[in-house]
């Protein structure tokens, strides 16, 4: 299997491509490792056990440029920011460019800090 593509199985477990309907909300992790995150696996079994019609991706990316635009092109509702991106994400957030409606800043797993853009 090539670097980044996912197995059938991850496919049809982790992103549940028969539950995929119009009106399916997109949430994803952002980063140039992102493919490295379990994030993935968390929030889409999360989301899965809520019955809630949505699906979070990694998004892995050279920058956070490059990751705003395709946000907003493809209806991107909220981004967790992950290594190197944070303080981009940050700076972006209090400008009009991102459209953000909220952000926050949390502490993920081993004290790293993550940040967090809700509604991109």
């Amino acid at each position: 299997m090539a670097p980044g593509q996912v197995s059938l199985a991850e496919l049809l477990e982790v992103y549940r491509p028969a539950t995929r309907t119009r009106d399916t909300r997109l949430f994803g992790v952002a980063g140039n490792k992102a493919l490295m995150s379990f994030s993935r696996y968390l929030h889409n079994l999360s989301l899965a056990s809520r019955d809630i019609d949505a699906i979070y991706l990694p998004f892995q990316v050279q920058s956070f440029a490059e990751m705003v635009e395709f946000a907003q092109a493809v209806g991107v509702e909220g981004l967790s920011v992950t290594i190197p991106f944070k303080e981009d994400a940050l700076r972006c957030a209090d400008t009009d460019r991102c459209r953000v409606k909220q952000h926050h800043v949390s502490m993920a797993t081993r004290g790293q800090p993550a940040t967090t853009l809700d509604a991109v």
